[in-house]
């Protein structure tokens, strides 16, 4: 046979009304109080898949000789490959392969797929490059350890990497070397910073094209593993798995951002306890908050860790520490609290972040740090109300309020300033 539809078509015509309705295993009555049609021929019948009172099933013979039927009530309708279907709640292909079994036609071949096999690569755009120890030892001095155990454990699982990667932008991609990754192929969650660990641009990290903010490590958990530390940025990440070094009974989870989910589903099922590593800041106790509701369950329930010294995060806490020295603070509670499941806590309590501590947007430009200022000293000018109004803002800076590029940096500023 030439093609798929060659073969349907010739087991269409070669089966019967009789084969196709006994193979279907259903029988056509001329009205619900009569007996079945021994011999059924075209004609119009009580349907044998719904109450019909109406009899409009009709079974009548096609142009090419092939057996077919047709409800007028509910449209439904083909040749005896599709009643079967219909009938036993089963695919055409099947259909079609019972049908050729049963009249010993020898015409059934599984069908070719009609769209071409595309191969995907496990890592897309980035170019990747081994990571050799003059490199390690790089990366551990831009961010503060003391050894390269971090870097190596998760170089070890398969999520850092180093080279060159691409970035989405407008009106064209660009691409950036010397850069050191965290990817994980299972969730496709990626981000990227420099070796060095400065960009030209104010991001402190970066998502490669293709990749998304999403969980960075669950690839990586062991069978033997029952405890993941949940930390959020590359930083954390990096100390934390400083920390346990080669211990496959813990392993790390690096979430990219504040509004990443992280829900039951994803965690294995061996995993028996969940530890998050939360910055000491309003941010850090709103998002570790998020993370200790998304990832309960009835066997998960999440603690929340957090240094004692206010706008300090893990980096800060384990900065500088040997391996051993690392997880020695984690596993006795030194200059960190403990906040057990369904302990209710108010990130109103805890300080602002520190500006070098926000997000790019948050964070903002120099122009936007120059643009906040003058919204500060504005507002004793702006007419009184319950909220300040974004286009009070734009008319007393001299930008357009109908404007939407002149509204979306008063918003920015006005978020940055706790205004909003």
């Amino acid at each position: 046979m030439k093609s798929n539809r060659d073969i349907f078509e010739a087991i269409g015509r070669a089966c019967t009304i009789e084969v196709g309705l006994s193979v279907a295993g259903i029988a056509l009555k001329k009205s619900a109080k009569r007996a079945a049609v021994l011999r059924p021929r075209q004609g119009v019948y009580v349907s044998p898949f719904r109450k019909d009172n109406n009899p409009s099933f009709t079974i009548y013979q096609g142009k090419s000789g092939e057996w077919r039927y047709s409800d007028k009530a509910t449209g439904e309708g083909g040749n005896m490959i599709n009643l079967v279907a219909q009938a036993l709640r089963i695919s055409l292909g099947e259909a079609a392969a019972i049908i050729d079994k049963k009249l010993n036609l020898g015409l059934w071949q599984t069908p070719r797929s009609s769209k071409k096999e595309r191969t995907v690569r496990e890592f897309e755009n980035v170019d990747l490059q081994p990571l050799t120890d003059e490199v390690a030892k790089r990366i551990s001095k831009s961010y503060g350890l003391s050894g390269t155990q971090g870097i190596k454990r998760l170089q070890r699982d398969g999520l850092l990497h180093v080279g060159r990667c691409w970035f989405r932008s407008s009106p064209k991609d660009y691409s950036i070397d010397d850069c050191w990754m965290l990817l994980d192929a299972k969730t496709k969650g990626g981000t990227a910073r420099p070796i060095d660990g400065v960009w030209k641009s104010r991001n402190k990290s970066m998502c490669p094209k293709g990749w998304r903010k999403k969980p960075i490590g669950l690839s990586a958990v062991h069978a033997s593993c029952v405890c993941l530390y949940v930390v959020e940025g590359e930083k954390d990440g990096l100390h934390a798995a400083h920390a346990i070094d080669s211990d496959d009974s813990c392993s790390v989870i690096i979430m990219p951002s504040t509004c990443t989910n992280l829900s039951p589903k994803m965690i294995p099922d061996n995993i028996s306890t969940v530890v998050i590593l939360a910055q000491a800041d309003k941010g850090g106790v709103k998002a570790a908050i998020k993370w200790r509701e998304w990832a309960s369950s009835d066997s998960l329930r999440p603690e929340i860790w957090m240094p004692d010294t206010p706008s300090a995060d893990w980096a800060d806490l384990l900065q500088g520490l040997d391996s051993k020295d690392a997880r020695d603070v984690l596993d006795n509670c030194k200059g960190y609290s403990r906040i057990e499941y369904g302990t209710d806590i108010d990130p109103n309590d805890y300080v602002e972040e520190e500006p070098a501590k926000r997000p790019a947007k948050q964070r903002g430009s120099a122009p936007a740090i120059d643009r906040d200022e003058q919204i500060l000293n504005v507002l004793p000018h702006l007419p009184k109300g319950e909220k300040v109004r974004i286009a009070d803002v734009c008319r007393a800076l001299g930008l357009n309020p109908s404007k939407r590029s002149d509204t979306k940096k008063v918003e920015r500023s006005m978020s940055r300033l706790r205004l909003r």
